[in-house]
């Protein structure tokens, strides 16, 4: 199981790449007053969307092969003109010498950690109960509307800076990701209860931050938003799937205590140079 669980974790990290790259790309096209930037590096990507923003790291690189001092020379170029502090995503997956480099150059852990679980997705989609649920994918500007809201409340996104990032990140996901944001409503009454995210790279499904607004939480939203999105993922062909949650966080203990059919395959945790 060893190394197939290590596959299946590459295959994560390459398809968070891909998504990650995408959306800094939508970025630099359709929000030209804000600095953003894009690029290979090392396997992987950079993937830049500028200060306050949530990506701003290089993701997969030195996966597959070695990072270079001349890597981390151009990633701290970059992000210094996006205004971002330097930072490299790395875990057990990454090659041997990368940590070292990265300790060496001065980068130290930071604050953002995500633990990741994946599972292959075999045979025949399974029927799908959504047990007083009816979940949809985002197909108009106003369903997005929607979702942004669900999304800025469930996450708490109450200041105008948080909810502007919130609402920027939403627009970027609904615009690249396949087959995108999901919202969630009641079956008996048709009111949003939640959101949630599925992007589909080469086969592998990721399934996207969840969101449950305050007053419906404790009615197994976030479990039949994880079936929901599985059966989905099989139904439009992919071959394994991933969740991935904060240490610590509620819907770390929903996937630990739920039987979701995941099994934990590593820790990613953010390298920052410490200038």
């Amino acid at each position: 199981m060893g190394n197939e669980l290590d596959e299946l974790g590459k295959r994560l990290e390459r398809a968070s790449a891909t998504d990650m790259a995408s959306l800094a790309a939508w970025v630099v096209r359709h929000v030209p007053d804000r600095s953003a930037h894009t690029s290979p590096m090392a396997g992987g990507v950079v993937a830049l969307t500028g200060r306050g923003m949530y990506v701003n790291c290089a993701i997969a690189s030195g996966l597959d092969e070695p990072l270079t001092g001349s890597d981390l020379d151009r990633l701290e170029e970059l992000s210094a003109t996006v205004g971002a502090p330097s930072t490299v995503e790395a875990s057990r997956l990454s090659d041997p010498s990368v940590i070292p480099l990265l300790k060496a150059r001065g980068y130290r852990p930071g604050d953002t950690v995500r633990e990741s679980f994946v599972q292959k997705l075999i045979g025949a989609s399974p029927a799908n109960d959504d047990h007083g649920f009816r979940i949809e994918v985002v197909e108009t500007d106003e369903q997005l509307a929607i979702w942004q809201e669900a999304a800025a409340r469930g996450w708490g996104h109450t200041t105008p800076e948080g909810r502007a990032t919130s609402d920027l990140f939403a627009a970027g996901a609904y615009a690249t990701q396949t087959p995108g944001l999901l919202v969630v409503r009641d079956r008996d009454d048709g009111r949003v209860v939640g959101a949630s995210a599925l992007s589909i790279h080469d086969g592998f499904a990721i399934l996207g931050g969840m969101s449950t607004l305050p007053a419906e939480r404790n009615r197994g939203v976030q479990q039949q938003c994880i079936s929901h999105r599985l059966h989905l993922a099989i139904e439009l062909g992919a071959t394994a799937a991933s969740v991935q949650a904060a240490p610590g966080s509620g819907s770390l203990r929903n996937i630990q205590r739920q039987s979701t059919g995941f099994t934990h395959s590593h820790t990613t945790t953010s390298w920052v140079f410490d200038a």
